[in-house]
């Protein structure tokens, strides 16, 4: 069927706040959110001290990704507490539209889903390769609880690659097709 209201990345904010105690919820979930933002901010800046050379440089660009992403959903968070009620989606879709127009446009966009297909990419490396566990504590894990979460990570983070990998593919697809409307979001439907 259809959705009954148009989806964006601040629907499970508005969702949220329209139920019983919701409001107050979402303020929790802001609380939170800008806390991610604090400490993977502070990761990017001076953690990862385990690591050495390249290994450390990459972790803390990915703790400065992270920093930028929750502190985009604290905003998106605040801007529905706020009552924003202007669509994210049509905002992006009026911006991809004027990207598009301009020179060079069209190729902006397809380079912006070839690096999010790279990122994907990345992702189903990462949990692949069973990367994730030198953040885990394996020791303290029984044998059987190990496996399931190592299992879990990797089909985890497949997914989630698999994911960015569809979400580059609809951004090159707009990028090749006169309508950049007519693929606006990967909640959206097309």
């Amino acid at each position: 069927g259809k959705a009954s209201a148009e989806g964006d990345q601040a629907g499970a904010f508005k969702t949220l706040a329209t139920q019983p105690v919701g409001k107050w919820l979402l303020v929790l979930v802001t609380i939170g959110l800008a806390a991610m933002t604090v400490w993977q901010a502070l990761e990017a800046a001076v953690g990862h001290i385990e690591e050495r050379g390249r290994s450390r440089t990459f972790e803390r660009i990915a703790s400065a990704g992270k920093a930028t992403f929750y502190a985009y959903l604290a905003y998106k968070a605040v801007a529905v507490l706020q009552g924003s009620s202007a669509s994210s989606g049509d905002q992006q879709q009026q911006k991809t539209t004027t990207m598009m127009d301009s020179t060079g446009g069209r190729w902006l966009v397809g380079l912006i889903g070839i690096a999010i297909i790279a990122v994907g990419v990345g992702i189903i490396w990462y949990g692949a390769t069973k990367r994730f566990e030198k953040h885990l504590r394996g020791g303290q894990l029984t044998s059987e609880l190990r496996r399931s979460v190592r299992t879990l990570g990797m089909v985890g983070y497949i997914a989630k690659g698999a994911g960015y990998g569809v979400l580059g593919r609809l951004v090159l697809i707009a990028a090749s097709n006169d309508e950049p409307g007519r693929y606006r979001r990967l909640d959206g439907g097309a």
